[in-house]
């Protein structure tokens, strides 16, 4: 009898299905939080990085929204959703239906998310950018940080828009003429040409990679920091995708300079 039962064990145990998820050890954590942070195993690469759970856990911020000092902000980005002060975000095609959110006012602040602590085993870091300006409006920078804080590297990151182009809010049918000084100047700093088009253009996602060959075997965080460059605008970034893999054939490479 205990043969048969134990026969019968084994063979449950070897149809059990087997977890497609690879877990950072218990010290291994997002920045600022205590618990292990589950990352979904992509094909082919180490893991990945989203907010597919409609959660910021995974960077170290509770719940879906986060603004840790003034004039900055860290979001869930929903597909369909209203996120900006200009109009024609709702019809962006995310990765999937939720990307993480970088937004800061021009000055000494940034919006910030770190990835939690990893052993570089992957000669790339791969993700996916959309930015509602280009680098006329948003300045964006990445920093790959040892596991005491130490800068390993640093880099800048192309702001790209993919094609967006967001629409100026409507005037409530008043004349444009009509709009004084302030609110015209305000309209027209897009950070994409100066446009004061009221139709928007909807982007594309653009793939970019960081070369992290050189730091293979050690332990390390990145950090992606991001704020505008235009007085009285907040333009957003958004990130998806983060994938710790191969290099990629259709990713362009965002140079890291070792410090």
């Amino acid at each position: 009898m205990f043969t048969l039962m134990l026969a019968l064990l084994l063979t449950l145990l070897a149809c059990s299905p087997v977890s497609d998820e690879v877990t950072f050890a218990e010290d291994d954590t997002a920045v600022d939080t205590g618990a292990a942070t589950s990352l979904a195993q992509d094909s082919g690469a180490a893991w990945c990085l989203t907010v597919e759970d409609a959660s910021l856990a995974t960077f170290g911020y509770p719940g879906d929204h986060a603004e840790p000092a003034s004039g900055v902000e860290i979001f869930v980005a929903a597909e369909g959703a209203d996120f900006s002060e200009l109009e024609g975000e709702e019809a962006l095609d995310l990765p999937g239906q939720f990307s993480v959110g970088l937004r800061a006012v021009a000055g000494e602040r940034w919006a910030q998310v770190t990835t939690p602590l990893f052993t570089i085993t992957e000669d790339a870091l791969v993700f996916t950018q959309l930015s509602e300006a280009d680098h006329r409006g948003v300045e964006l920078v990445v920093e790959l940080l040892a596991a005491n804080g130490e800068l390993l590297g640093q880099g800048r990151v192309p702001a790209l828009t993919g094609g967006y182009i967001p629409a100026m809010p409507s005037d409530g049918g008043e004349d444009s003429d009509s709009l004084d000084e302030e609110e015209t100047a305000s309209k027209a700093n897009t950070g994409n040409g100066g446009t004061t088009s009221t139709q928007s253009s909807a982007g594309v996602f653009s793939p970019q990679q960081l070369d992290l060959s050189a730091w293979r075997g050690q332990s390390a965080r990145l950090r992606f920091s991001q704020r505008s460059v235009m007085e009285r605008v907040a333009f957003f970034t958004l990130l998806d995708d983060l994938c710790h893999q191969a290099p990629s054939a259709e990713a362009a490479v965002v140079p890291l300079t070792a410090r």
